[in-house]
């Protein structure tokens, strides 16, 4: 629309100013002169001369062209993946329907419209009648994230095409789903009303579980707590429901109460990752199932790892390893020594010994369980430890113990480790033979790719040989050599047993690495270190790991690659699937020690897969579809923001009954309550052109001056 206003008077003389200005006080003299003598016709002079100069002046009016703009109203349609749920997105369309109905009545409005999809995202711009019947261009824009409701980030790209000063009000149909909520403040710029319309049931046959808070790691000998809230969109806030968890080998359920937190206690951590499952039972013909359930990973971490070292006859290495040991805070030393062994007889009487007696039942009997690892030293037991003793240190490894043994040529004898009960589960077989001669330990082939040693001289290439070490011909099936010495001979041997593990050093040259004349020494504190973490099962140093790689066509393929060859020839897996199924699939073995199998799944989402040893938790879904795991109607998020300088307001319709429009000129926070969609009306304009038009035409100059001179000569004639 085009309207024209008065804008200002303006003037184009025929002649100069300063020419007018001099006849206005000529005449203005020569009247004072008329007016003094009482002279007669003094008004129609004045008025002839006025006219006259009106005239001259030639005044005229400059008149703006000025063109009204439309008010633009911002629609934004939430069509992604979860308003699809119940059938919300037809839902979302007829309101939108009868709220263009409404708005139609009004004039001098635009509609900016903002259809947001999960591959694209459309808009419109022009009358609410060519939004209604589809006659305007649509442009189509690639959405990068398509399993996110970016409604703002799409709404301010968008928005901030049309002049700010024309916006009257932003509409979001939604569900209230909005993943980039914290640009909320790109509204500050907008002083315009805000609303965001709920539409649907606010009941729906879905469940939603929540993780509130949990720990990144946690103490092995502590409680970890996991805080989670279950909610039933279906039932009522005091209804009560039953989640279950699952640990790797353990199930346990608790009850929760709806809508309410939750603190699940966990106290069987295990060295490394550990995997939690929490889940609640799917309930029949329910929206989603991928909400109903959550993976939490706590990384298990010893507090304080207790320490048993048993050192035989005293040599230049003992001090190294309790220095070594004590100057970790995190470890706990008990440090005995058995300097006089019951075989020794010197006839000394025993009330003259500064010695104690070495504590044999305290260790072995009645305290074994409370340390991790025992680290025998050069150590003959069979002459200081009895049978039974033994016979705890084999349940101790059974159950999770460790045992390092760092052998002399002791090692050898008949009072060696090797001759007692727990001889059965050592590596290696002792030959009876000490080697000597000057030589550096070297790695096996396996000792090149195993993490305890695969790195092990990567900073230290010149380092220091070692000179003795007991000759071993044989070690068993289930071991594995690191380390080689003189002659190529074992030197650094692994084994697991049950649920324990075993190390041998077959020297107790080791400490030879501390001293700098012995070329630049050696890595000693980082092998006893990683020995010592693979002892308590650090996953990290872990071989043989289980791995789960996705395919094509939803395949994971599951591989196995140990560093031994087993004797099995098929490892038995457990795979759980999103919705709680447990299912068993064999590793079938492809070559000499590499096992594999492909597994088809049905439906996306997280797989839990173990060998009982290890565990792998595998998303198939293409990407973290946040659309899904949140799909029913809330206003939490939109509640406590305030999305623009006036005010924003969340309003639930369950039907076609929208709230009626209004124009106004100011609004401010006090409309908020009011049942009443307001829109700005801005009254901008743009101006288009000027036009002058003369204030008198020359006739009627003409006219005007011919009465004067008549009424004047009039008057002065009579």
């Amino acid at each position: 629309m085009t309207e024209s206003f008065f804008s200002n008077l303006t003037f184009s003389p025929i002649i100069s100013y300063w020419y007018i200005f001099s006849f206005i006080i000529l005449f203005f003299v020569f009247t004072l002169y008329s007016i003094i003598n009482s002279a007669s016709g003094i008004l129609y002079r004045v008025l002839i001369f006025v006219t006259l100069v009106i005239m001259i002046s030639q005044p005229s009016l400059k008149i703006e062209k000025r063109k009204i703009e439309k008010d633009i109203i911002t629609f934004v349609i939430d069509k992604t993946d979860s308003q699809k749920i119940a059938e919300r997105d037809k839902k979302v369309e007829e309101v939108y329907a009868t709220i263009l109905n409404e708005i139609g009545r009004f004039q001098s409005l635009d509609i900016l419209e903002v259809r947001i999809k999960k591959e694209e995202t459309t808009i419109q711009f022009g009358s609410v009648q060519n939004i209604k019947n589809n006659k305007l261009p649509s442009k189509k824009l690639e959405n990068k994230e398509p399993n996110k409701s970016n409604i703002l980030s799409i709404l301010e790209n968008n928005i901030n095409t049309i002049p700010s000063k024309r916006l009257s009000a932003i509409l979001i149909l939604t569900d209230g789903q909005i993943h980039d909520i914290n640009k909320n403040n790109f509204f500050d710029k907008y002083d315009v009303p805000v609303y965001f319309l709920l539409v649907g049931e606010k009941k729906i046959n879905d469940k939603k579980l929540s993780i509130i808070s949990k720990p990144e790691f946690g103490y092995l000998d502590e409680e970890s707590e996991i805080i989670v809230n279950l909610k039933d969109f279906l039932e009522s806030n005091e209804m009560k429901s039953k989640l279950l968890i699952e640990q790797k080998n353990s199930k346990r359920e608790i009850q929760v109460v709806n809508g309410a937190n939750t603190s699940i206690k966990i106290n069987a951590l295990e060295p490394g990752e550990n995997i939690i499952k929490i889940s609640s039972k799917i309930r029949p013909n329910e929206l989603s199932t991928i909400n109903n359930s959550k993976i939490v990973k706590i990384t298990g971490i010893r507090k304080q790892l207790r320490v048993l070292l048993i050192s035989g006859a005293p040599y230049n290495g003992t001090r190294v390893w309790r220095n070594f040991l004590k100057s970790d805070p995190s470890v706990e030393l008990v440090h005995m020594t058995v300097l006089r062994p019951p075989t020794k007889n010197d006839n000394t009487p025993v009330n003259e010994l500064s010695l104690i007696p070495f504590p044999t039942k305290e260790l072995f009997e009645k305290k074994l369980n409370k340390f991790q690892l025992v680290i025998f030293d050069n150590f003959m037991g069979k002459n200081v430890l009895n049978p039974i003793y033994f016979q705890n240190i084999l349940k101790f490894v059974d159950e999770g113990g460790a045992i390092l043994e760092i052998t002399g040529p002791s090692y050898n004898s008949k009072s060696s480790l090797f001759r007692t009960e727990i001889g059965k589960i050592l590596p290696g077989i002792p030959s009876g033979k000490v080697l000597v001669g000057k030589y550096k330990p070297q790695l096996t082939e396996i000792g090149k790719v195993h993490p305890v040693t695969k790195n092990l001289f990567s900073k230290t290439k010149n380092y220091g040989s070692w000179y003795q070490m007991n000759r071993i011909d044989e070690i068993d099936d289930e071991s594995i050599t690191l380390l080689s010495g003189l002659n190529n001979k074992p030197l650094l041997v692994i084994k697991k047993v049950n649920k324990g593990r075993i190390a041998q050093i077959y020297s107790k040259n080791i400490w030879l690495w501390t001293k700098t004349g012995n070329d630049d020494g050696g890595p000693y504190n980082k092998l006893i270190k990683n020995l010592a973490h693979w002892l308590m099962k650090e996953p990290s140093l872990e071989d043989s790991k289980l791995k789960v790689e996705s395919q094509i066509e939803k395949k994971l393929l599951i591989t196995k690659n140990f560093l031994k060859e087993p004797k099995l020839m098929e490892i038995k897996i457990i795979i759980t699937t999103p919705e709680g199924k447990v299912i068993e699939k064999i590793l079938k073995k492809i070559k000499n020690n590499y096992y594999s199998e492909i597994f088809e799944y049905q439906k996306e989402g997280l797989y839990v897969i173990s060998d009982l040893n290890n565990q792998v938790i595998v998303d198939t879904s293409s990407e973290n579809n946040l659309e899904l795991n949140e799909i029913h109607l809330t206003d939490e998020y939109l509640q406590n923001i305030e999305f623009s300088n006036i005010f924003s307001k969340s309003l639930w319709i369950n039907d076609n009954s929208v709230p009626k429009f209004k124009e106004v000129r100011v609004l401010d926070k006090i409309n908020k309550d009011k049942n009443v969609f307001f829109f700005l009306r801005n009254n901008n304009f743009t101006i288009e052109g000027f036009e002058n038009k003369q204030v008198l035409n020359p006739v009627l100059y003409f006219l005007i001056l011919t009465i004067l001179l008549y009424m004047c000569w009039k008057r002065e004639s009579s």
